[in-house]
């Protein structure tokens, strides 16, 4: 039969272990990367970081060491949620060996006589530390200037297009946000809005704005010229707080049918207009 163990040779193991685990664990926290630099590489306009709707950023990680084995992950985020104006990943792997990686972030054009939210701030965190340094960044989307060969996106009003199973809603209160004071529902699970629009042709960004109250993104088809996808449009904060959200599709050059239907198996959104930018 075995002795038992005395408890003060059990406790010794035990600082034994301690004395041998607890500073490799403090030399893997010590030595773990920290985020060093959070760089958003933009023009600047008046001292602001400043991209024109419809163009591209790019975003610069560095750490203030080479990533380990397994590289690096970042966290990306929005400091609050601004839309989809951009759209970042949720993560970035700086490579193993490596210092720094470097993603680009794609805007949505923007029309002069919208709103522009100022000062839109993004974050970025090593994922695998606990207590991790936070470091910020600001980029100001602005509208197209006039003089820009391109031309501003083209609009088409929701309220203008042929409705079936749909319906214009006048929108004139003191606190209206929709376009033109008018926007569309959907009353019927089959319902559309059908749109004749012009294009220059080759490869264009469609962009909705749109409205809806609830938590889950809502589906709905569009189709372009008889060619039909679904689109996932992501929750809005109210019924009258509009987004927008854009599709890249091939358009002929000159009249274009684009139609917006609901679906059977999920709730549709109010529609504000519809339009039409080259990217």
């Amino acid at each position: 039969m075995a002795k038992p163990v005395p408890p003060h040779r059990t406790l010794l193991a035990l600082l034994a272990l301690l004395l041998v685990v607890a500073p490799g664990a403090a030399r893997a926290q010590a030595t773990a990367p920290q985020l060093e630099s959070f760089t958003i590489n933009a023009p600047l306009v008046d001292f602001l970081h400043t991209v024109v709707g419809g163009e591209s950023f790019t975003v610069t990680l560095r750490l203030d060491r080479p990533a380990p084995a397994g590289g690096t992950r970042v966290r990306v985020s929005k400091l609050r949620d601004s839309g989809p104006i951009y759209t970042l990943p949720k993560e970035a792997v700086i490579p193993e060996g490596s210092r720094s990686r470097t993603f680009t972030v794609e805007t949505l054009p923007i029309a002069p006589g919208d709103i522009t939210p100022s000062n839109q701030q993004l974050a970025g965190s090593i994922v695998s530390v606990e207590h991790p340094d936070v470091l910020f960044g600001s980029i100001f989307v602005v509208p197209r200037p006039r003089d820009d060969p391109r031309g501003d996106p083209v609009t088409y009003e929701a309220e203008n297009a042929m409705l079936a199973g749909a319906r214009a809603v006048s929108d004139t209160g003191p606190y209206s946000l929709a376009s033109n004071e008018a926007f569309v529902v959907y009353t019927s699970r089959t319902g559309s809005a059908t749109f004749d629009v012009q294009a220059r042709g080759g490869t264009s960004l469609v962009v909705f704005r749109y409205a809806y109250t609830g938590f889950e993104p809502r589906q709905m088809r569009v189709t372009i010229n008889g060619t039909g996808r679904l689109v996932s449009f992501p929750p809005t904060p109210g019924e009258h707080w509009y987004q927008l959200w854009a599709i890249q599709a091939p358009l002929l050059s000159g009249a274009n049918t684009i139609r917006v239907a609901a679906v059977r198996r999920s709730e549709p959104v109010n529609l504000d207009f519809l339009q039409i930018a080259v990217p």
